[in-house]
């Protein structure tokens, strides 16, 4: 630091040779280990979070993420088939008609969230598009001037 006449005023240290900095280490090392997040950040002496905002800003997710990720949709079939087997099976309370309906329910939303983590359509679009069909042509109709003969 160089004392000045009214504060202190403080220099940074000259840059001597290139040196990769902590976000590029942590970039490079998930990349090319399979070290955790928490691993990196020890190696790197720094905390978890630096580590995870580090690898946020060029998009790499962990690993275990990723494997999730690729599973997701084969889980929730799985999910979805027992569901449906225990809405075939004696396993449903009769005395609760509550249980086959939230089973069913549980099932849809399941279906749904299949379809999404596989970029599909969760809705019928056949449907929307007849809707739209029918919309124009009233709008048509009623563009069209009343003639009195």
């Amino acid at each position: 630091m160089q004392k000045t006449k009214n504060a202190t005023k403080k220099t940074l240290p000259k840059k001597t040779g290139h040196k990769e900095s902590k976000s590029k280490q942590a970039v490079r090392l998930a990349l090319n280990t399979d070290l955790s997040r928490s691993e990196i950040a020890r190696v790197l002496n720094t905390s978890v979070s630096n580590v995870c905002q580090a690898l946020s800003r060029f998009g790499i997710e962990p690993k275990d993420v990723k494997a999730f990720r690729e599973k997701e949709a084969d889980m929730l079939a799985e999910i979805r088939a027992k569901f449906l087997n225990s809405l075939q099976s004696a396993d449903i309370n009769v005395e609760n008609p509550q249980d086959a309906r939230n089973i069913s329910t549980s099932y849809g939303i399941l279906y749904d969230k299949e379809r999404l983590s596989l970029d599909k359509s969760t809705s019928n679009i056949a449907i929307a598009a007849d809707d739209i069909a029918a919309i124009r042509a009233l709008k048509a109709r009623e563009a069209e001037p009343d003639v009195d003969i």
